[in-house]
């Protein structure tokens, strides 16, 4: 009898913990139908400029590079100015890691949604994109948010200072694919 309370114990403490997680299996290779090259648009919240945002006209080319995927950005603003950015996208498989925007982020969350999927990683650190007036030693949360599908793609980069309790979108970016 006690061996049975004790599996059945051991059991729902699994399952219970397994459902706080809210973490389903995402994988490095479900990635992969990102590949090609996409086009769209980028609205960025510039603190330099007292928190003007501006839309940029955005391409991506993503590239599979076995292990992960490299991302091309080119950026266009409204004044034709050309700015391009390289990122490497991963998921670490094993310890439930996103690799994107030279960070590595703890992935708190993901959804399926048809064919598409959501991933938010999150971490902590410091802003280094400080509004003058600010203090660069504040530490802040991080979180980034990758949602697709085979023919959409969203990133959302949000900020939020440890004594603020809600989220600032930094970037947010939509594509569609070519």
């Amino acid at each position: 009898m006690k061996f049975i309370f004790s599996a059945l114990f051991a059991f729902t403490s699994v399952f219970a913990s397994a459902q706080q997680n809210n973490r389903g299996l995402v994988f490095n290779k479900e990635l992969k139908i990102l590949v090609g090259k996409w086009e769209g648009s980028s609205v960025y919240t510039d603190p330099k400029q007292n928190n003007a945002q501006v839309t940029l006209k955005s391409a991506v080319e993503v590239i599979d590079l076995t292990d992960s995927l490299q991302l091309n950005f080119t950026y266009t603003d409204p004044g034709g100015k050309e700015t391009r950015d390289t990122s490497i996208l991963r998921i670490y498989d094993i310890e439930d890691k996103l690799r994107a925007d030279r960070q590595l982020y703890n992935i708190g969350y993901t959804a399926r949604k048809g064919p598409g999927m959501i991933v938010v990683g999150e971490k902590e650190g410091y802003d280094n994109i400080i509004k003058p007036g600010f203090d660069p030693s504040l530490k802040a949360d991080f979180r980034y948010t990758i949602t697709f599908s085979p023919t959409s793609l969203s990133i959302l980069k949000e900020l939020r200072f440890m004594e603020n309790e809600f989220y600032f979108i930094r970037m947010r970016s939509t594509f569609i694919k070519k």
